[in-house]
């Protein structure tokens, strides 16, 4: 036992010497401050909003969240690929980014809108609408340009970018307790608070690497490009969140309350699992450029990182639920069995992303979203009759079936294209 306890420290010491180890703690502590102020919004718009209409929050929220990580149709992630090459190509990319959020987001967002109304007919379409308009401008004109940092290998203003998205959502739930406590009032708040800071980071990015610059030809080959990645963001994104939406959509609306709140819970217990993630990724992509198996390689010396990470973090959801339930009120006792059924979330999300990463960083990004696709429409496909047969419990069988089919084809995948 004292043996293992030492080969753990030892582990432990040389990822904190490593440079993903940095990188990791950076990207903890703007996870960690972001998701405590996300936390603080969770718990005011709960208690303010009640239970059903929290519900509907999140319904809302999930669907404009699914559409909005497509919006710039991958133009980040490009950026980032090229960035890490040559941090010379950023001014370009990041061009290519900013013109992408005008020709492509600002169509799907309206499609959004269009789907979210015929979807969910008598829900608020002000409110739809100002929902879709902070996220896609969360995701694309924020959280997009924060991948500079990424690049330049800065991640204390990456955490910066992430903390500063969360801290205006704050001021926006602040808004709502002063004002009306509707879901519109919350909507409207952060429309505005969140495209204050796309202004703010974007000035930010123009000193750190100079003016963007443009060339059509780069937007055609940065979209063709950047397609397989956003196709895997956004298909992983429904499987994270399209069970809210789908019992709203049966209104259920406690039912997608209770639900969203365990699988937030479940969420911040995957915060350092996230971390590790985002401080391992620059080395995913770097070590990508030279094939596959060099990337295999690096991520299977995570592997017992990642599933300490993904046990720690479920005992913790566990752990906490109760205090979590009850300090959101009588309506949410509920969250706890729901915490407790997606316990095993984490371990199977971590083993997807020791896997996904590799190829997505080695050019195996279409064979990615094609997976991705495919699990998240059967998701959606088995999602429908067992919702309508067992409510939140029938969304909890869909995720393991769909998570489960989704790491069975990525190891496949890998499996196939190192042999091949």
């Amino acid at each position: 036992m004292p043996t293992a306890r030492l080969a753990l420290a030892d582990r432990w010491a040389r990822l904190r010497a490593s440079p993903e180890g940095r990188r990791s703690a950076w990207s903890g502590v703007g996870l960690i401050v972001s998701s405590a102020l996300v936390a603080v919004v969770v718990f005011v718009a709960a208690r303010d909003l009640g239970t059903a209409e929290y519900g509907v929050y999140a319904g809302i929220g999930a669907l404009v969240n699914l559409a909005a990580v497509f919006g710039a149709l991958g133009a980040k992630d490009v950026l980032l690929k090229r960035g890490t090459a040559d941090a010379a190509e950023l001014p370009a990319a990041w061009g290519v980014l900013l013109v992408a959020n005008v020709v492509v987001a600002v169509p799907l967002l309206t499609l959004t809108v269009g789907v979210a109304a015929l979807l969910l007919p008598g829900r608020d379409l002000v409110a739809i609408i100002a929902l879709a308009i902070a996220e896609y401008v969360s995701a694309g004109l924020v959280k997009g340009p924060g991948n500079i940092w990424v690049a330049l290998d800065r991640f204390g203003m990456v955490a910066f970018v992430n903390i500063l998205d969360a801290a205006l959502r704050v001021v926006a739930v602040v808004i709502l307790v002063l004002g009306t406590p509707e879901v519109r009032t919350l909507a409207l708040a952060l429309a505005v608070c969140i495209s204050i800071g796309a202004v703010i980071v974007n000035v930010l990015a123009w000193r750190a690497v100079g003016r963007p610059t443009f060339r059509r030809t780069e937007l055609d080959a940065s979209l063709r490009q950047g397609a397989g990645f956003s196709i895997t963001t956004v298909s992983n994104t429904v499987q994270t969140n399209i069970d809210q939406f789908m019992l709203l959509r049966a209104r259920l609306d406690v039912d997608a309350g209770l639900y969203a709140a365990g699988a937030r819970l479940i969420q911040y217990s995957m915060l350092p699992l996230h971390a590790l993630t985002a401080g391992a990724v620059r080395e995913f992509f770097r070590l990508g450029n030279d094939g596959l198996e060099q990337s295999l390689a690096y991520a299977r010396s995570l592997r017992r990182t990642f599933a300490v990470l993904s046990l720690g973090g479920a005992l913790f959801a566990v752990a906490v639920s109760p205090i979590a339930g009850a300090v959101l009120g009588d309506e949410f006792d509920g969250v706890v069995p729901v915490v407790l059924a997606l316990a095993g979330y984490p371990l199977l999300r971590s083993a997807q992303t020791l896997v996904s990463q590799p190829l997505l960083g080695s050019g195996h990004q279409s064979e990615v979203a094609r997976i991705q696709v495919s699990t998240a429409i059967l998701n959606v496909a088995i999602n429908l009759p067992l919702i309508a047969a067992f409510g939140l419990w029938g969304a909890v069988i869909a995720t393991y079936v769909s998570e489960l089919a989704t790491l069975a084809l990525l190891l496949r995948t890998a499996a196939r294209s190192t042999t091949s």
